[in-house]
């Protein structure tokens, strides 16, 4: 529904790449698997997109990732500690994407209102 909400105004290619960032963390983030490949689709869009705070969390994400990837140790606390941290980033990251994009969408009707 949001998706739709954003197709509303007038298309720009880079609010919908940050579109398909927002549905691809989704997509992560409502699927019962979570591997270590998955975090990677999003890097992309990350690194495309006009936001900071986008770019840092997937990578803070991914590097996460990669530390519990690497040392595989299931009867660690600080095995699970990293995976929440990584679930928790994600969450963030999606939230700080959504209100890029929203805050970009309400630029553009402002302008496309005012011109």
């Amino acid at each position: 529904l949001y998706a739709l909400r954003v197709l509303r105004t007038r298309f720009d290619w880079r609010r919908a790449l940050d579109l398909v960032g927002v549905l691809a963390i989704a997509l992560m983030l409502l699927s019962p698997l979570l591997s270590a490949q998955f975090v990677i689709w999003a890097t992309p869009f990350a690194a495309l997109s006009s936001s900071s705070k986008v770019r840092w969390g997937v990578a803070a994400a991914a590097i996460l990732t990669g530390v519990f990837v690497t040392f595989w140790f299931m009867e660690s606390w600080w095995w699970w500690a990293t995976i929440v941290g990584r679930n928790l980033f994600l969450v963030w990251t999606g939230w700080a994407w959504a209100r890029h994009l929203t805050r970009s969408e309400s630029k553009v009707a402002a302008e496309t209102a005012s011109g």
